[in-house]
């Protein structure tokens, strides 16, 4: 193995991966992968390079109260007034109110892309959340576009969504490291290794990025 000054600073995603991310523009995607699988890093990098506007909602927590109150606040940027109409009707947890909702984001007009990312969905835990975006993913607004990062999935629709080409189920495999990404990772990092080493390096980690970072420092 040899070295240089290391440069970990430097991302590294594979073309499979940014492969599948690049899809966005056709269907929704569910990011799906455990902690420290560089969900959040690669849909930053992705949405930095696209000319579309962004609208980014972390959850922090179980809440749907505050989930719905951040969302208001976000589509409230899109259009006058929208934000106080969307806290008044409230998340919608029947068909009525669910109508007025679809209704209410459909009247936005969007003259350019824009992308809701709802970052760690999977601390919310909601049916009534669940319900809705289902629903916003099968109205498909035009030139809105959704994704949804998390580590476990339990969207009851996932599969029906899928087979409907209305989203895209992003799982861990496509976060993994190969033996030969592991080799050019590391290189692109200042550290040249044999294909050997990548090789136990791949046994050890599983592929899994945060621990071959800790590995390479």
């Amino acid at each position: 193995m040899s070295t240089k000054p290391l440069q970990t600073k430097n991302l590294y995603f594979t073309s499979r991966l940014l492969k599948a991310l690049e899809g966005i523009w056709e269907h929704p995607p569910i990011v799906e992968a455990p902690m420290g699988y560089g969900k959040t890093t690669v849909v930053k990098h992705i949405l930095s390079r696209a000319d579309a506007n962004v609208l980014w909602l972390r959850v922090y927590d179980d809440s749907t109260d505050n989930f719905w109150d951040a969302f208001a606040r976000l589509f409230g940027e899109l259009k006058d007034g929208l934000n106080i109409s969307l806290v008044q009707l409230g998340l919608p947890d029947d068909a009525v109110s669910l109508r007025e909702t679809l209704k209410l984001l459909g009247g936005i007009e969007l003259s350019r892309k824009c992308v809701l990312v709802i970052d760690d969905y999977h601390l919310l835990g909601s049916p009534e959340i669940d319900g809705f975006l289902t629903a916003l993913i099968e109205n498909e607004v035009e030139n809105l576009y959704i994704v949804l990062t998390q580590r476990y999935t339990k969207l009851q629709k996932l599969e029906e969504l899928s087979l409907k080409g209305l989203l895209y189920h992003i799982t861990k495999e496509s976060f993994e490291l190969s033996a030969e990404d592991i080799v050019e990772y590391y290189g692109k990092c200042g550290v040249s290794i044999s294909q050997e080493q990548a090789g136990q390096l791949y046994l050890t980690t599983e592929g899994w990025i945060s621990a071959l970072y800790l590995m390479l420092l």
